[in-house]
Order: C-alpha cells, then sequence, then structure tokens
C-alpha cells in the first residue's frame, strides 16, 4: 500500500478531533451548564455573590428578621459583664489610638473631658455579622459570635461613635474623604485589631459549616451530579462518532447523480449501523461513562475546594474540569491499562493522551482569549465562533501531536525496545484522532 503524505494523515488526524469536537461541543455542553462559584454554597462565594445555591440557606438568610441594636449591645449578658470589668479599673488604653488613656468614670469629669470617656467598640460590626451569609449558612448565633472577646477594643466614645457600623477599612476611607485622615499608628492599630478579630469570626464560621452535615451532603450531591453529566456527555459522544462515520461510509458507497430520497436513505442506514456499533462496543461506551463520571466527580470536589479560597469564574471551572478529564484519562492507561497495553504501547498512549490535553486546554485558552474580543461577545454569533476557533485549534495541534508520535524514528525504537519480545503478530500501535480523544487505545 501506498504511504500516505504527511498532510494526507494531518488531515484525517484533525478531521476527527475536530469532528468529535464540533459534535460533542455544539451538541452536548448544554448537558453541563457551569456557574460562577460552582454548585455548592461556600462562605467565599455567599459573601462575595450573595447568591445561595441551597434553597434552605436562602430561606435561612431571608428569615434572619432586621439588626437589633440591643440584642448585640445592652441586651447581651458577655458585653454588660466585659463592661463592668472595665469599670473597676482607674483607667484604660485606647486601643485604636496609642498612648491615649480612657476612662469609665465620674460623669462630671467626662462632661469636662468627653475625649477621654471609655467606649466599648465591636471590631467587626454587630451589623455586618448580623448580615454576614456565612454567619447565617452556618447556624451561629449572632449576638453571640459578635460578643467575643478578640471582637472588643476599647476606644474613646466620640471615635466610636464616628466609626459607627463601619468596618475598619469603610471607616478608613470615610475619613480621608472628608479630609480627616486617620493617623498612620491609628490605622495599623485598627487593622491589626480586625485582622486578629476576623480570623478568629472566620475560623468559627468554616469550622461550623465545612463540618456540618449539610456542607457534606451537597458536596457529594453537586459532585455526583456532574460525574453523572460529564459520564454522560463521553458516552453519547462516542455513540455519536459511531453514527457519523457509518453514514458517512454509507454515503461514500452511493454512486453520484442520487435523488435526495436515496441519501436519506443511506443516512438512515447509517444510524442504524451506527447504533448496532454502538452496542456492540458497549463495553467501550460504558468505559467512556465511568471515565468521564470519575473525572465529572473530581471537578466537582476540586471546584469546591477552589471556591472555599476564592470565587472561581465559568472559565476557571472548565479549567478544572478539563484537568480532572486528563488524569483521569491518563491515569486509567497507567494503572488500569484496561486494553492490556505493551510497555512500550503504554507509552505511546499516555503520552498522546498528554498531548491531547495540552491540545485541548490551549484550544480552551484561545477561545477565552477570543471571548475578550467584540466579536466574541457579539452574543449567540461570537459564542459560535468562540467555540468553533476552540475546537479547530485542538483539532489541529492533536491532529500534528499525534503524526509527530508515529512518525518519530527515536520513539518508535524506544518503544519497540520497551515491547521487546512481548510484541506478538506485528501488534500495531498507531493511534488515530477519534481513538485518542475517545478511547486512547491501540487499534485492534
Amino acid at each position: 500500500m501506498e504511504e500516505r503524505s504527511f498532510y494526507e494523515e494531518m488531515r484525517d488526524e484533525t478531521r476527527a478531533v475536530f469532528l468529535h469536537g464540533v459534535l460533542t461541543t455544539f451538541g452536548l455542553d448544554s448537558i453541563i451548564r457551569d456557574r460562577e462559584g460552582g454548585d455548592v454554597d461556600t462562605v467565599c462565594n455567599v459573601r462575595e455573590t450573595g447568591v445561595f445555591r441551597n434553597e434552605q440557606n436562602a430561606a435561612a438568610y431571608s428569615a434572619r428578621g432586621a439588626y437589633d441594636s440591643r440584642a448585640y449591645h445592652g441586651q447581651n449578658e458577655n458585653y454588660r459583664q466585659f463592661r463592668r470589668d472595665a469599670k473597676r479599673k482607674t483607667e484604660l488604653s485606647d486601643e485604636y489610638c496609642p498612648g491615649k488613656t480612657i476612662y469609665y468614670g465620674k460623669a462630671s469629669f467626662l462632661k469636662q473631658h468627653p475625649e477621654k470617656q471609655a467606649s466599648l467598640d465591636h471590631v467587626i460590626p454587630a451589623k455586618e455579622i448580623h448580615d454576614d451569609p456565612a454567619r447565617v449558612m452556618a447556624g451561629l448565633d449572632g449576638p453571640e459570635l459578635a460578643n467575643r472577646d478578640s471582637n472588643y477594643a476599647f476606644t474613646n466614645r466620640q471615635f466610636n461613635s464616628s466609626k459607627s457600623d463601619q468596618s475598619v477599612e469603610e471607616f478608613t476611607q470615610w475619613r480621608e474623604k472628608r479630609g480627616e485622615p486617620l493617623s498612620e499608628e491609628t490605622k495599623a492599630c485598627m487593622r491589626e485589631k480586625d485582622e486578629i478579630a476576623r480570623r478568629e469570626y472566620n475560623r468559627e464560621i468554616e469550622r461550623r459549616y465545612y463540618a456540618s452535615p449539610q456542607f457534606l451532603s451537597d458536596v457529594a450531591r453537586a459532585s455526583a451530579d456532574l460525574g453523572l453529566k460529564m459520564g454522560l456527555r463521553q458516552a453519547i459522544g462516542f455513540v455519536f462518532i459511531e453514527i457519523w462515520f457509518a453514514c458517512e461510509k454509507e454515503i461514500k458507497m452511493l454512486p453520484s447523480g442520487n435523488s435526495f430520497k436515496t441519501y436519506r436513505s443511506a443516512i438512515s442506514r447509517g444510524i442504524k449501523n451506527g447504533l448496532e456499533n454502538g452496542k456492540k462496543k458497549y463495553k467501550e461506551v460504558l468505559k467512556q461513562f465511568g471515565e468521564g463520571f470519575v473525572a465529572g466527580f473530581f471537578s466537582g470536589l476540586g471546584v469546591t475546594l477552589l471556591n472555599c479560597f476564592f470565587v472561581t469564574g465559568v472559565n476557571k471551572i472548565r479549567y478544572v474540569r478539563q484537568f480532572a478529564m486528563i488524569l483521569v484519562r491518563t491515569g486509567t492507561i497507567l494503572f488500569v491499562n484496561p486494553n492490556k497495553l505493551l510497555p512500550g504501547d503504554k507509552l505511546k498512549a499516555i503520552l498522546l493522551s498528554l498531548g491531547l490535553g495540552a491540545s485541548e486546554l490551549t484550544g480552551m485558552f484561545i477561545g477565552n482569549q477570543i471571548a475578550k474580543t467584540p466579536l466574541g461577545q457579539y452574543g449567540e454569533i461570537g459564542a459560535t465562533v468562540r467555540t468553533f476557533v476552540s475546537v479547530l485549534v485542538t483539532g489541529l495541534l492533536s491532529g500534528w501531536f499525534a503524526i509527530f508520535l508515529e512518525r518519530d524514528k527515536r520513539l518508535q525504537t524506544v518503544i519497540k525496545r520497551m515491547n521487546g519480545s512481548q510484541a506478538v503478530n506485528g501488534r500495531p500501535t498507531h493511534l488515530t484522532g477519534v481513538e485518542t480523544l475517545v478511547t486512547v487505545e491501540n487499534s485492534a
């Protein structure tokens, strides 16, 4: 048989990967709907987005009630006791304004020196704690949490009244806008107290919420749901490819000059044959579903973990999902080796899987860059162009890499040596683009 040229091979390899990408991306990606911040409520994303994924959390936040200053101050026993203990001291240090002394003393003296009258401030404002969705989600009592010793700071009454229910940063900026900036020492002291208070506050919320049965249940549910969707996407994509090539085969067998009815019949036969092929390869369909499920499950866990530290955008979620697919696909070859590949063939399959993964990530990155351009932001047309270019780049790069691995003499020498005496019956090692993307196995 005459050896095919590089351009012929490149055309076929690229076409195979591109075809799979078009069928799955345009036809099946609607199965998976990525959302900013993922599908599980975390402390970080509910604070930044104000959106709950769990309806129970949303209902609890709506039912938190209006802020009642008395519940967080005079009616709270710890607040009253802390002030009583302070009044027994002759003098106090102003924790916001270094070097100043304040008092809980006689009214006559403080009336003449109001700048020396002591006042107890909530470092993290009580109202902020009351309206914190993470606090509500963790099921913690607002007044009890606000009146921890770590959230108290004594300062002078005038300063505290001016600060009111503003956070340290809000108060600092407000003073600057008024043309009354705080001294550097005061800002440093306030920020230090704020950092300590928030560290303790957030630690308590995170400890309570992330260990709760509700959070663990939400993580398991969301990860399993994504796993099922990715598994379904992989399995259906495999069957789609079988149908496409079966239809293509039937059409190529027709002579020129046929009627539309003849072509329609050929396509009908192709669909039927493709479905039959899918049934015969049910083990491969199940394998695709299994790999997709595992990748989806772990990518769901990964996204939730990331959202514990920052809010992940839709593009970052897709990157995580793609990384998970690469790891599962490559790990299956490396550790499970379901197709009993010889050592050299296994090396080639791993390299091909990694090369395909790099191609997919590159295509995704270029698609995201196009999304930032005016064309990429032009409604449905922009989304279509972005996806088309992304799939095309993936096809070109993966096709080139597959041919490189097939033609590189040094690699072929290494593969033959690794296979050694285990190679039998002239076992082939060539992997086509579709086999790389869908099965990553040796052609039979």
